[in-house]
């Protein structure tokens, strides 16, 4: 059991967490793109991601967040092609940046992607944590952006580190760390985001 104050050593950041290729394949699928040719819809994306309004990411309409859920890559619904593919590099995502630290995942509990839309409003969403019982969480940033990951003390007031999102960027930290993402000013900002329940590995 991490006490309190230990718990906040483990916040871990980690650059390159996928091969390049993957990374930009990633970002090509997940955030909107407005240089693409004018005769197709620039905000387009893959209809199997499907972003929905998400109120506990942006209380406000001036400050949209959109999410969509994954969580497995056998989902309950058949599925082909791009989808499978697209589940398949999600998942790998956690399990490579994993591998990098050590850390076996025994269980995904809840996996999503999040969409932040630019604010004219940039300031903190809601301090959080995700799931109500002891897990890990990784971040995964698919693009650069700004709108940094704030972590806080359990008084939810006392700032204790700050993210900023690069692309193949992750960060790894106990899940009972408070924590909220930062509205984005200036891009989009876009983060696959996994609870889940593993090992770390001692090392030799």
């Amino acid at each position: 059991m991490i006490n309190s104050e230990e718990k906040y050593k483990h916040i871990k950041v980690v650059d390159n967490c996928v091969p390049p290729t993957i990374a930009k394949y990633l970002e090509d699928i997940c955030v909107p793109h407005k240089s693409r040719k004018v005769s197709e819809d620039p905000f387009h994306l893959p209809p199997f991601l499907t972003y929905t309004f998400n109120p506990t990411i942006a209380k406000t309409s001036s400050s949209p967040g959109m999410s969509v859920s994954l969580s497995s890559i056998f989902p309950q619904t058949p599925c082909k092609g791009r989808r499978h593919e697209f589940e398949y590099l999600f998942l790998n995502t956690l399990y490579s940046a994993s591998s990098l630290e050590g850390i076996i995942v025994e269980n995904v509990l809840q996996s999503r992607v999040f969409l932040h839309m630019p604010s004219p409003n940039p300031g903190l969403d809601d301090i959080h944590v995700d799931v109500d019982l002891p897990h890990q969480v990784f971040l995964y940033y698919v693009n650069d952006s700004d709108g940094d990951t704030v972590f806080f003390k359990d008084d939810k007031k006392t700032e204790i580190k700050r993210v900023t999102p690069k692309k193949g960027r992750g960060v790894f930290f106990n899940g009972s760390i408070n924590h909220c993402s930062t509205r984005p000013f200036k891009s989009h900002r876009c983060i696959f985001n996994y609870d889940f329940l593993g090992i770390k590995l001692d090392k030799k």
